[in-house]
């Protein structure tokens, strides 16, 4: 573990995770999905979810705690989409429980997917 945390592949390792556990979640829920990775010039969010034109947004992040700021891509898209298009968007971290990180934006653990 300890070699893990100071890998500097550990992000990639996360997000590689993140998207296994997703891709678990909507085939015990049968569901016909389509996941995105979405950027422009100086934001990116790791996965969109597309729910039949409504969308759920997820950004993942090694950290336990993370911040405000790393919430900041989501809270672009879900302005860009359109608020009435955005079913949920969190952060997708480590940490113990669910937390508000904005009005709109929580940080969840894995359980919470």
């Amino acid at each position: 573990m300890e070699e893990l945390r100071h890998s500097p592949l550990v992000g990639a390792i996360w997000e590689t995770y993140v998207f296994s556990e997703l891709r678990k979640r909507e085939a015990g829920r049968r569901l016909h999905w389509s996941v995105y990775f979405w950027h422009d010039r100086s934001r990116e969010v790791d996965f969109v979810t597309d729910r039949g034109g409504r969308f759920e947004i997820w950004e993942a992040k090694w950290t336990e705690n993370p911040s405000v700021r790393e919430a900041s891509a989501v809270e672009y898209l879900r302005r860009l989409l359109g608020e009435r298009f955005v079913l949920k968007q969190s952060v997708v971290c480590r940490a113990s429980h669910r937390y508000p990180l904005t009005d709109s934006t929580d940080a969840v653990n894995l359980d919470d997917l």
